[in-house]
């Protein structure tokens, strides 16, 4: 079936004026369908799996531009190493993910940064500290450049190496848990930031300390976000908590502390609980 999809759509894209449009078209729906590659969804890189190659034989031959393109190529790389399928297709693959190192807009990133990431997807299945500090640092850059959705990949897959060659406890583990929660949050997706900002934070407060900055400040991070969820009755002790721990470790007039007395109070407004604000405002 997939196979007769996919000669199907080589004979269209052959006959358009313009094919690299429809492939990188293609390329699109695909990549915003395939989630980041792991054991839980490989079944669906399974079902997909003649149309990615049919796309990465009309990848080298169009060279279609955009970051959709190499995202796509970047998670089908790692699926491919990762399942062990390791045949012609994967050479596809990694010849379709050489030229985007000349044909995607490196307007977007800079020149070197997209060769950089891009060249990534070619030992991604290789699990190394050295490649996921890559992984990790090309991810914060693209979640910097608000690019949320290139980034995704690239930061769960360094978070995947961190978990399994440092442990769950690790703290770089827990550093790649905590950027990746960042970057849910910032794409909207609460729903799967929650449970990582609280790892994270049920992580940093037995290694470093309940009053560690690092620790405070996933305190504040899952405070923000469950206050966006519209859950305020847990939100608010942790801006008390973390309000008592700026303060402690660096002094009521701190910006840090500042910063925390605001959001603690913006909440209390927001629950008129205004009898409270006189008080908070009011400390020494």
């Amino acid at each position: 079936m997939h196979r007769l999809v996919a000669e199907l759509g080589r004979k269209m894209v052959a006959d358009l004026a313009h094919p690299e449009g429809t492939v990188q078209t293609v390329m699109r729906k695909l990549d915003a369908l395939l989630p980041a590659p792991s054991h839980q969804s490989w079944w669906k890189y399974n079902a997909y799996l003649g149309h990615l190659s049919s796309i990465a034989e009309q990848c080298a031959r169009y060279k279609p531009q955009g970051r959709e393109v190499w995202s796509l190529l970047y998670k089908t790389a790692v699926y491919l190493q990762e399942s062990a399928r390791l045949a012609s297709l994967d050479a596809n693959i990694a010849a379709a993910i050489e030229q985007q190192m000349h044909a995607v807009n490196a307007a977007l990133f800079g020149a070197d940064r997209v060769v950089q990431i891009l060249e990534l997807a070619l030992q991604a299945a290789r699990l190394t500290e050295a490649n996921a500090r890559r992984l990790l640092r090309a991810g914060i850059d693209l979640y910097l450049a608000c690019e949320y959705a290139a980034a995704l990949p690239l930061l769960s897959r360094a978070l995947e190496i961190h978990d399994r060659l440092l442990g769950p406890e690790h703290p770089d583990t827990l550093i790649s848990v905590n950027n990746l929660a960042a970057l849910l949050w910032a794409k909207g997706d609460l729903a799967a930031a929650e449970p990582l900002f609280r790892r994270g934070l049920e992580g940093c407060g037995p290694l470093l300390g309940e009053e560690h900055p690092d620790t405070l400040t996933s305190v504040d991070n899952l405070a923000g976000l469950l206050q966006i969820k519209g859950n305020l009755a847990a939100a608010e002790p942790l801006f008390r908590r973390a309000l008592a721990g700026w303060e402690r470790v660096l002094g009521a007039e701190h910006s840090r502390a500042v910063t925390a007395r605001n959001n603690l109070g913006a909440l209390l407004v927001h629950v008129e609980r205004r009898d409270k604000l006189h008080e908070l405002w009011s400390k020494p």
